[in-house]
């Protein structure tokens, strides 16, 4: 697997170009918004379904615009150079449950590359074990053999989940710092000393983050679109709501001073979404900073699977609903940017819910379901051109900015439709109070069947087929009004094929990698 290369800074030509960037998507995503809802009918309740989809989206376009604006203001922290003797403790923290034995032997190695004083380094690795045996312990043992203070803690309950695993290792650290890294995430061997570097420099701050890149990025169109999805996050959401001390600590990748994580409670050990949660909860309404830094000092892996991503996806979505109520119970002790960050962190999952709904709307026309108020063709091409423009600036439009091809981003956002049933599933999970266990994402490819495949990718293909079913529909009717909507029943069918067609090259890059394989010489 080769390292993705160095895309080039998201950063302005002139001081104010974010800021106009952003304040120019404020001003079109609410004409688009606004032209269009003045055009429902409310005596249908199909109009309630177009308002809901457009209020998902306009607020999605609005929490990355307030980002955009907020990035000239960005403080890009300087990194002291600290001699040998000066270095100071670090504990590097890693959890473990049901890995492959490739993952933690390449975890173990990299850790072992890290130039760092070993008297002073300090490596905890956690393992919930799965049948009670453990089932990497001699991967960790080899990194103890060669010099490392290493301490292996099992445990056979998993309370608590990830929370819970970094709670036990958190009560035996006594180092200044504490690093905590995923372990398919290999760290660089100038990672400890760079993050202490910037942690010394800068002691207002109590959490430094930096950006997860992934060596599987390019692997077929799932792992592209998942990386997609870190860019933009580090890119621009993360970056700008550090500005302003409401970004989250994600799970992996980050350098934290110990007193201060102690003092405020560690981990939370009662949900699925242990980071989100953790500094909802514990970390922001006790005043904890936390910021991030550019440098690329670790690279992971993305899920290369559909189900494996569908599965991660679902986690996520159905802990951070399950925290709303914890959201309302801690408002009053967050500031005005961390309410707002919190609350588009947890509303983002709905996306799921508003892509499925938008795909209905040519059909419901069709259907009869009179949701709009049109006096002439040329209102019902104003608001479907500004629905579909409206759906295009969630995610294609900023990271054609950042540097990817409109085709590329265009991709990315299309494997939205592949994952936006588990969204679903999760959100009404969530209403009913369903439980859910922790499962760690599968990182490495077991293989992926067609039938398996197809049945994961079943929402955007009854959506093809409907939309398809329109536009014939559509063209045969042949009036102007009919045609309008048989293309936007179209331009539907552009997202479901495409994300139809990314789910297939999970399956055709595999079966090249099998033909490459069987191709290689065999050595003597």
């Amino acid at each position: 697997m080769r390292q993705p290369k160095s895309r080039e800074k998201f950063r302005p030509s002139k001081e104010y170009y974010f800021f106009l960037l952003g304040l120019s998507l404020v001003y079109t995503s609410t004409l688009l918004t606004l032209y269009n809802a003045l055009h429902v009918d409310l005596s249908s309740f199909f109009s309630y379904i177009f308002l809901f989809v457009h209020i998902i989206w306009f607020l999605i376009v609005i929490n990355i615009a307030v980002n955009m604006m907020r990035l000239y203001k960005f403080k890009r922290i300087k990194c002291k150079k600290l001699s040998s003797d000066n270095l100071p403790t670090v504990s590097l923290v890693t959890v473990a449950y049901d890995e492959p034995k490739t993952v933690s032997d390449l975890f173990v190695k990299a850790v072992s590359n890290i130039d760092y004083p070993r008297d002073k380094l300090k490596v905890f690795i956690v393992e919930d074990l799965k049948d009670g045996k453990p089932n990497n312990k001699k991967s960790f043992e080899w990194l103890k053999k060669r010099g490392f203070n290493v301490t292996y803690i099992a445990r056979s309950n998993r309370d608590g989940y990830r929370g819970g695993a970094l709670n036990t290792a958190l009560k035996r650290i006594d180092t200044k710092y504490v690093i905590v890294l995923d372990i398919d995430h290999l760290p660089e061997p100038n990672m400890v000393k760079r993050l202490v570097g910037y942690a010394e420099a800068n002691p207002e701050y109590d959490v430094i983050m930096f950006p997860q890149k992934f060596r599987n990025y390019d692997e077929n169109a799932i792992t592209f679109a998942s990386n997609m999805g870190y860019e933009l996050d580090y890119g621009i959401m993360r970056k700008g709501c550090s500005v302003v001390n409401s970004a989250f600590c994600v799970g992996s990748n980050w350098i934290g001073r110990t007193k201060s994580i102690k003092e405020a409670g560690g981990f939370d050990d009662t949900t699925i979404v242990e980071d989100l949660a953790t500094s909802l909860k514990k970390w922001h309404p006790r005043g904890l900073k936390i910021t991030m830094v550019e440098d690329i000092l670790a690279y992971g892996l993305v899920p290369d699977e559909l189900e494996a991503l569908r599965k991660q996806q679902h986690r996520w979505a159905k802990g951070s609903f399950d925290l709303f109520k914890d959201y309302y119970k801690m408002f009053g002790k967050l500031s005005w940017p961390q309410r707002f960050s919190y609350l588009f962190s947890i509303m983002w999952y709905l996306v799921g819910l508003a892509s499925i709904a938008s795909q209905l709307f040519p059909l419901a026309t069709l259907l009869g379901f009179n949701f709009l108020i049109v006096t002439d063709i040329i209102e019902y091409i104003v608001i479907v051109v500004n629905l579909t423009f409206l759906q295009v600036l969630i995610f294609t439009f900023p990271l054609s900015l950042m540097g990817y091809t409109t085709s590329s981003a265009f991709r990315g956002q299309a494997v939205g439709l592949l994952v936006a049933e588990s969204y679903s599933k999760a959100f009404f999970s969530s209403l009913i109070g369903k439980k859910v266990t922790f499962e760690v994402t599968r990182k490495l490819a077991k293989g992926e069947k067609f039938h398996k495949l197809l049945w994961e990718s079943k929402v955007p293909l009854v959506l093809s087929i409907i939309n398809a079913l329109v536009l014939i529909y559509g063209l045969l009717r042949g009036t102007l009004f009919y045609l309008i909507t048989a293309l936007w029943a179209a331009y539907n069918l552009a997202w479901t094929l495409t994300a139809l067609y990314c789910a297939s090259t999970v399956i055709l890059s595999r079966n090249h990698k099998k033909n490459n394989s069987r191709k290689s010489p065999t050595k003597p």
